[in-house]
């Protein structure tokens, strides 16, 4: 450990941070998407992939953004559509996009794993 330095700090960031990090993950990837579409044209198709992350990045924004802009009047609604929601998207489309790559059994086997983890959580909070 470096001197002078904190183990907090090292910590993941919480509150205005994340929202942060996932709007800039979000316009990110927008203009990704927009670029690509605009360099190959507007007559062409993408491929399944593609769209079904395109779609990820827009429902995790819309989250985000109702969750941020809702929260005084429905809290509860603001902490399950602007915290817990638009994260998970967020953390599915990251998984989405770094498994475009892959052959297709090792998608399958990311997949998996990635949907075993995600109930594993949702078990140990919720339960």
């Amino acid at each position: 450990m470096v001197a002078g330095t904190d183990h907090h700090s090292l910590a993941a960031p919480t509150g205005v941070a994340w929202e942060n990090i996932m709007v800039a993950f979000c316009l990110e990837s927008a203009l990704e998407i927009a670029t690509l579409s605009i360099q190959s044209g507007s007559d062409s198709h993408f491929s399944l992939t593609i769209q079904l992350f395109s779609l990820v990045i827009l429902l995790a924004f819309i989250c985000l953004c109702f969750g941020k802009f809702a929260g005084k009047k429905y809290p509860v609604i603001s902490t399950l559509l602007g915290e817990n929601l638009s994260r998970f998207l967020v953390a599915t489309a990251f998984v989405l996009a770094i498994t475009v790559p892959f052959p297709l059994w090792l998608k399958y086997t990311s997949w998996t794993i990635y949907a075993l983890l995600m109930l594993a959580i949702m078990i140990f909070n919720y339960f």
